[in-house]
């Protein structure tokens, strides 16, 4: 949306001065005020709302209990779920998810922390 809003800034502001000896020096510090805010404005956001990886157990850990995510390579799993089992029976796995981050993943409804 940053990006996106940037653009159209700078279209509108080039539009507006254009054929001013200073067009080209506030197009650029306008586009680099809406870079800066819209930056600023998701770090925000993004700080003050869950992990799109948390979101499923929110309820979970809202009432106490606790969620373990581990990183590990597929061959070695099954031994890996096997060792907890043993040390930890309480402990159930959750699910599995893909090694890159998507950032579109989740809910678009962010929910804010305690």
């Amino acid at each position: 949306m940053g990006i996106l809003l940037t653009v159209l800034t700078g279209l509108s502001v080039h539009e507006l001065t254009e054929g001013h000896p200073v067009a080209s020096v506030v197009t650029f510090f306008s586009c680099l005020v809406v870079l800066g805010y819209s930056t600023w404005l998701g770090g925000l956001i993004g700080a003050s709302s869950d992990n799109f990886r948390l979101q499923p157990f929110h309820d979970h850990i809202e009432q106490g209990g606790s969620v373990v995510m581990l990183d590990v390579e597929p061959d070695s799993l099954s031994k890996l779920m096997h060792v907890i089992a043993q040390h930890i029976p309480e402990a159930e796995p959750a699910g599995r998810s893909q090694r890159l981050d998507n950032p579109f993943k989740g809910s678009w409804i962010l929910k804010k922390h305690s």
